[in-house]
């Protein structure tokens, strides 16, 4: 067993970790996940937006509530259909994904991370054979 020698850096936590009102699961966090099957408007603050049904194209529309600086989400290709049908991110209003007005995943169970600056949207990462 090795202790920390009296030089050693300490992290010490003072503050807590603020998780929205939900309880912290005991193998980790949880993030929100909204499915759905068609297209649709996203006007929650959901982490994790899936996508289960490509049988034809999809937009899915971030709401211009959500923009918010510092805001994360995750679109998923759960279907593994976009390489058929593609999967559409818009925007309301006048917000702009990487400076375009869309961003289109293309690719079977690709995904896109997108975080708001509080007036556009930027691709964080993404996943695309």
């Amino acid at each position: 067993m090795v202790f920390p020698r009296e030089a050693d850096p300490v992290l010490t936590v003072r503050r807590h970790l603020d998780l929205g009102g939900k309880a912290p699961h005991r193998r980790g966090l949880f993030w929100n996940r909204l499915s759905i099957a068609a297209s649709a408007t996203v006007k929650k603050a959901y982490r994790v937006v899936g996508v289960t049904s490509t049988a034809s194209a999809r937009t899915v529309t971030i709401g211009s509530n959500l923009v918010k600086n510092g805001r994360v989400i995750t679109i998923k290709d759960e279907s593994g259909g976009a390489n058929t049908n593609n999967i559409t991110i818009a925007t309301e209003g006048s917000a702009n994904i990487d400076g375009a007005s869309t961003y289109v995943m293309s690719a079977a169970y690709e995904s896109a991370t997108i975080y708001s600056d509080g007036t556009n949207w930027f691709i964080g990462s993404g996943y695309n054979e």
